[in-house]
């Protein structure tokens, strides 16, 4: 592959580097969460056409050099409280550009009841903010 996103790494960006190396990846963007290991890391080699328009210790937000396309790797906030910091992340970031994209990652919630198994029950409120959030982004899920 061109370019690998990985969600919960549990790496630090000097072990994300190696894993580059290693990988014979040309790039590395990672980034240290507060008193955490990186939750987002993205390895690319040269040959892809790629701009970095924003990224944080939950996304990066990424596009193609000749704005034909766009990707954004999420990894929502798994505390249940704080759910709605993604879900207006994502509603802001879609909201900047008219391009067609793929958001991929670990959102840390789920659609409906069927997709949960074991665990804690969620929240239907939780689910209905995510499903207003997606809905409001034009996002699908590809299952």
């Amino acid at each position: 592959p061109n370019y690998v996103f990985l969600s919960e790494t549990r790496s630090s960006v000097q072990e994300m580097k190696a894993i580059r190396i290693k990988n014979g990846f040309k790039n590395c963007l990672a980034v240290d969460t507060e008193g955490r290991r990186c939750r987002l890391s993205l390895l690319w080699n040269e040959e892809v056409d790629l701009s970095i328009k924003s990224f944080s210790q939950s996304h990066f937000d990424l596009s193609g050099s000749t704005k034909k396309w766009r990707l954004m790797g999420i990894y929502g906030n798994p505390e249940a409280h704080h759910c709605h910091e993604t879900w207006s992340l994502l509603c802001n970031l879609a909201s900047q550009h008219n391009i067609s994209w793929l958001c991929m990652g670990d959102f840390n919630e789920i659609l409906s009841i069927s997709e949960k198994e074991g665990g804690n029950e969620r929240n239907t409120w939780q689910m209905d903010k995510f499903c207003h959030a997606l809905d409001t982004c034009r996002l699908r899920d590809m299952g």
